[in-house]
């Protein structure tokens, strides 16, 4: 009865190893892809920074970069589900400090032009 038991449990043991795999194995690929979403945050902060975050929406752009480090820190301690949070809550700030960057500088692209026309009309019309 006693090596029935242990036969049983080596067997069981056996059924089971494959699914330990199969668990751990998508535990790497989650910190893999963990990782490149990461990296898609870094370069999604570099581009608000490149559209003029800093200057139009550094609220949004500090916010990308404290949830990016936040991420960085989970990941490290191996909270990969608290990391994924952080890191689309990074993305999804470095997205709009982008936007509204770019918003911003468009509305004063469309100021001056009205200012341009307005002049050019006072130079028509006086002459």
């Amino acid at each position: 009865m006693h090596n029935m038991i242990k036969r049983r449990g080596g067997l069981y043991g056996l059924l089971c190893f494959p699914f330990f795999l199969i668990l751990v194995g998508c535990g790497g690929a989650n910190s893999d892809a963990l990782q490149r979403d990461i990296a898609r945050a870094e370069m999604a902060i570099n581009e608000a920074r490149e559209a003029d975050a800093s200057e139009y929406a550094p609220l949004e752009l500090k916010l990308a970069r404290d949830n990016l480090q936040n991420a960085r820190k989970a990941f490290a301690g191996k909270g990969y589900d608290e990391a994924r949070r952080f890191v689309e809550k990074a993305l999804m700030d470095a997205k709009l400090a982008e936007a509204k960057a770019r918003t911003e500088k468009t509305k004063q692209t469309a100021q001056q032009l009205r200012e341009n026309i307005e002049t050019l009309e006072q130079e028509l019309f006086n002459k």
